[in-house]
């Protein structure tokens, strides 16, 4: 076998109630030295209920339930930088809302050029087969996995692991995408310190979802 894995996307998600987004303006952004006024894309959309502003290494979308940060940087000090320069600057900036759950996410796409996916997932999860799995054994079928586990004493790893495939070029690409997500709960009083303890581990937690996509072989 020749499994490869990449790093295809990394955002972090901010869980919210009720948030009124029409605070968050450009000239918020600057304001809070988020970003420079030239730094700005032209896809932003400043509607009632929807923001989102963009930038060369980050894209920051917001409506009442959820913000979210998806960082275009695939170099890991780039986007450990992003987090830093953008992200924290803006809890900082809004730590008082009504933040209930923090999640980063981390998914990476894994190939394998020498097999398609019954025979790459039959391998990795239908190797000791139970009745569910006698069920599915026709030549078509693929198989996946969910897990679930306490990181450490705030954050739970969720990994949900699936097979996708793609047309390029008029030509299929069988591959496994595995979805990390290190969701971490908001308890009442001193948000902004909970949120920003959590960002500090975003390397970690990257090296972390490195060390276990690797174990897919």
């Amino acid at each position: 076998m020749a499994i490869t894995r990449t790093i295809v996307a990394q955002n972090i998600v901010l869980a919210t109630n009720n948030l009124n987004t029409s605070m968050f303006g450009q000239y918020w952004f600057v304001d809070k030295k988020i970003f420079r006024p030239e730094e700005f894309l032209q896809d932003g959309i400043f509607v009632p209920g929807f923001t989102q502003v963009s930038s060369a290494d980050c894209q920051i979308t917001i409506v009442p339930n959820q913000i979210q940060m998806s960082i275009k940087e695939d170099d890991q000090s780039k986007a450990n930088e992003c987090v830093k320069e953008r992200f924290t600057k803006m809890v900082e900036a809004i730590g008082a809302l009504p933040i209930i759950a923090i999640g980063l996410n981390y998914i990476w796409k894994v190939t394998d050029n020498e097999q398609d996916n019954h025979q790459l997932t039959s391998y990795l999860f239908a190797e000791n087969p139970t009745e569910i799995y006698s069920y599915f054994n026709k030549s078509d079928a693929m198989y996946g996995a969910y897990f679930s586990q306490n990181f450490d004493a705030e954050t739970r790893l969720k990994l949900d692991i699936k097979p996708v495939h793609s047309i390029i070029n008029g030509q299929r690409e069988d591959y496994i995408i595995a979805s990390f997500n290190y969701h971490r709960d908001i308890r009442q009083g001193n948000t902004m310190n909970q949120l920003l303890d959590q960002l500090k581990k975003w390397n970690n937690l990257r090296q972390n979802s490195n060390k276990v996509v690797c174990l897919l072989k």
